[in-house]
């Protein structure tokens, strides 16, 4: 029992250091920020900011991740609620 604690203790510490986590890939005159929980930041393109893009990829991302909390949410451990 201690043991699945523990485990539940470092999967939220993990998921809180993903939220803090940015990437940025540049190439040419585009540029893309990423956080660490795969959520799009940022999208520009030839100096303009995409927010229109930033919103439409998230929802997709968002009904993706649905699915797999679904999938997942009959899994042991309560996997599927680490990700929401």
């Amino acid at each position: 029992m201690f043991d699945k604690a523990k485990q539940m203790n470092e999967l939220l510490k993990l998921k809180k250091t993903l939220k803090k986590t940015v990437t940025v890939h540049e190439d040419g005159d585009w540029k893309v920020v990423v956080t660490g929980e795969q959520k799009l930041k940022e999208v520009v393109i030839g100096g303009e900011n995409r927010k229109d893009l930033v919103d439409f990829i998230n929802k997709a991302l968002k009904k993706s991740q649905q699915a797999m909390v679904k999938k997942m949410s009959g899994m042991p451990g309560g996997l599927g609620k680490l990700l929401n």
